[in-house]
């Protein structure tokens, strides 16, 4: 016999004997993780402002700029609209399909004046002890007995640009700032077990 041709037939017997994976878990991706709960998330102003009344806008709740860690913000007529799920009790960002950011609300008063920023990263930071929930369609944050009642305030800072904020006790909207209640119309996020 031919010895390539021994070593050709070794070969093929050699890799037929391998195992297949047909039936094993296959590699995950972070949208399926993420699954049919992440929806994006409408802000709907409390207050319409005279520039909506004749004009109105779909405002939803984003990044600016979009895929980069940052401030959160209201986005009017976004063309690339963020999807946002509760993972046990923290909101994420799903960003694309290598990376998420966690939501993270951040004490900024020293900075901005107003008690909590929402800001997006790769990382935890600011306060570890709050919690995300939906109730309906609206969403809320809590901290132990204290909670934003679903309110969040799209406030203009010194330098021209927008960030969102949120207090944990009844207050009147601050100066610059519009109010809006955050809502996805998605039923798939309503889950029976607590997130």
């Amino acid at each position: 016999m031919h010895p390539l041709f021994y070593v050709l037939s070794v070969c093929i017997v050699l890799v037929a004997a391998i195992p297949s994976f047909d039936g094993a878990v296959r590699q995950t991706t972070i949208s399926s993780l993420v699954g049919p709960s992440a929806a994006f998330i409408e802000a709907i102003p409390l207050a319409a402002r005279k520039d909506t009344d004749t004009n109105p806008h779909v405002h939803h709740l984003g990044l600016k700029p979009l895929g980069q860690p940052g401030n959160l913000t209201i986005l009017s007529d976004s063309q690339s609209l963020p999807l946002f799920y509760i993972y046990h009790g923290q909101l994420w960002q799903f960003n694309n399909e290598t990376s998420i950011f966690r939501v993270n609300a951040i004490n900024s008063t020293e900075a901005t004046g107003y008690p909590i920023q929402l800001a997006a990263g790769s990382k935890a930071a600011g306060y570890k002890d709050g919690s995300w929930r939906w109730r309906g369609t609206m969403l809320y944050y809590d901290q132990g007995s204290l909670g934003n009642s679903g309110l969040y305030y799209n406030c203009r800072s010194m330098d021209g640009s927008y960030g969102l904020f949120m207090f944990l006790k009844p207050s009147p909207t601050p100066q610059n700032c519009q109010a809006y209640t955050m809502h996805t119309w998605s039923r798939s996020h309503i889950n029976p077990y607590k997130s």
